[in-house]
């Protein structure tokens, strides 16, 4: 499907021509869905236009009186305003559905992570307890779970499913309007928590010269022939 633009053809020339690779076309999509469900959501958005609203709030009377305008006219545009935060992701998938038809229907996606630990989707989102989002049936997601110090990763449930690998990719089946992801963690130690680790570096001392600087955090010796 085709769409005017406003735009002239040279300024949107680089991006139309990418569009026309599928690979970068589906990493636009799905990259655009990450950022509708996160910093373009509602929930974002909307605070962030109420904690404008009141820090100039106080010098408005002043520009009112100044410009012959009144406090009715600006509630108005805050309105359309919050409108506009409110009901934007929405109409966008639905651009993005009529652009690219080929993305399917729309999803829910549920991700849960207990235990501690994190989640990353993508490489985008930071999931530390509970995400919710929408995205497209036919563009599959990249899930990779972060153990902490504290909390190792011990299995993925997906709709139920045991899955073992830290690293899964997260396919929507052509029925599904909600995919629930569990990521569970079990208390423990990192297995690099006791590990030597490079503490220190420095090049071209006036005094040692260069020089590398080990902690050994554990309480035993560690032999470090072969370093």
């Amino acid at each position: 499907m085709l769409f005017r633009s406003p735009n002239p053809a040279w300024s949107t020339f680089n991006l139309r021509m990418l569009l026309k690779n599928n690979g970068f076309r589906d990493f636009f999509i799905t990259r655009f869905m990450h950022r509708l469900n996160t910093i373009l959501s509602a929930e974002h958005t909307l605070p962030r236009l109420d904690s404008m609203t009141a820090r100039i709030r106080g010098e408005l009377p002043r520009h009112w009186k100044r410009w012959n305008l009144d406090e009715k006219r600006w509630t108005q545009e805050i309105k359309k305003m919050q409108e506009f935060g409110t009901e934007r992701p929405k109409y966008v998938r639905q651009h993005l559905r009529a652009m690219f038809p080929h993305v399917g229907n729309e999803v829910r996606l549920r991700v849960e992570v207990v235990g501690g630990g994190r989640v990353e989707i993508d490489g985008v989102v930071d999931v530390r307890a509970l995400y919710e989002g929408i995205y497209f049936q036919q563009l599959p997601l990249q899930m990779r779970a972060r153990s902490t110090f504290r909390a190792q990763f011990s299995h993925w449930e997906v709709m139920g499913k045991r899955q073992e690998k830290d690293s899964i990719q997260v396919k929507f089946g052509n029925k599904d309007t909600l995919l629930v992801v569990r990521a569970i963690f079990r208390e423990g130690q990192h297995p690099l928590a006791k590990s030597v680790v490079i503490n220190e570096v420095c090049s071209h001392d006036s005094t040692a010269g260069d020089w590398v600087e080990l902690f050994n955090p554990s309480e035993l010796p560690v032999n470090l022939k072969g370093w």
